[in-house]
């Protein structure tokens, strides 16, 4: 018999998977984010319970249908009570206008390392000492960061969607709406951190380089700003964390950059030392000259 079970990457759905494909029935998993069963010889579909098109799609040349999506339970992200933010900016778009912001949001999304090493290029040309502030504050916020997802492992918005317990967010970034297919499973590949939302690094990085450029240029800093906050809300709208993990993010930035000022500059003198290096020494000057 064929069998299409939604909620097969869960616990119970998984022992619901092995029980029908032991007793040599032909189960299609079905997901949201087109899992499997690790496991098991089961056929992966992606498909959402709650739209009545895809489910519809789904049931064509099935058997049964089970349901193992289990009931939605409290997962308070300190938002608006028990709205979440990635449902209301989700659902708020479709069609074309979903794939264009799911699209540029994630190009948003994978500049998470590309922006601090053009800044740490900004900052080496312009003030070395800066420099060197800003890479020890970005190392020990990384470290901290580290050592909160080893102590305190968090789930992101898709996650739980995956497991049942929030409804209404996809995954965009493994969605349809972004990555081809030629290129999506390279990016598996990579085999992110998938319990490291909380604090959000992604709102971490460009926050911090907003405040080390805030001293080389006081002005042009704030397009780092204003690109912090566009990070903030792709981040949200991806699915990829909860406005919490964002604040969270910021906070921890904050945090670093006021140690590293207050506390270990006051101590190094190299940090102390700031001289811009694209001036040139007075001796050099005294030589051309000559």
């Amino acid at each position: 018999m064929n069998v299409l079970l939604f909620g097969a990457t869960g616990n119970i759905g998984s022992a619901i998977a092995g029980e029908l494909v032991a007793r040599g029935h032909r189960v299609t998993a079905a997901s949201r984010r087109g899992g499997g069963v690790d496991g098991l010889d089961v056929a992966v579909r992606r498909a959402d319970a709650a739209d009545p098109v895809q489910v519809a799609e789904a049931a064509t040349r099935q058997d049964a249908i089970v349901s193992a999506i289990g009931p939605q339970h409290g997962v308070d992200d300190l938002s608006l009570i028990h709205i979440y933010p990635s449902q209301v900016l989700q659902h708020a778009v479709s069609g074309t206008t979903l794939h264009v912001l799911a699209v540029a949001g994630t190009v948003v999304y994978f500049c998470h390392f590309a922006v601090p090493l053009l800044v740490g290029l900004v900052l080496w040309l312009k003030d070395r000492a800066q420099y060197l502030r800003f890479v020890t504050a970005l190392l020990g916020m990384c470290m901290v960061g580290f050592v909160f997802f080893m102590l305190v492992p968090t789930a992101p918005p898709w996650y739980a969607a995956q497991d049942h317990v929030l409804s209404g967010v996809t995954d965009l970034i493994n969605s349809q709406h972004t990555l081809p297919s030629a290129i999506s499973p390279f990016y598996s590949l990579l085999n992110p951190n998938s319990t490291a939302a909380f604090p959000s690094l992604h709102a971490a990085f460009p926050f911090l380089c907003f405040l080390a450029l805030r001293r080389v240029y006081p002005r042009g800093s704030w397009i780092l700003f204003g690109w912090s906050c566009l990070v903030f809300v792709s981040v949200v709208f991806l699915g990829e964390h909860y406005v919490i993990d964002v604040i969270g993010g910021v906070l921890l930035a904050s945090a670093a950059w006021w140690v590293m000022m207050h506390a270990v500059v006051p101590h190094v003198t190299v940090l102390r030392t700031a001289r811009p290096v694209l001036e040139a020494p007075a001796a050099a000057v005294e030589r051309v000259g000559v």
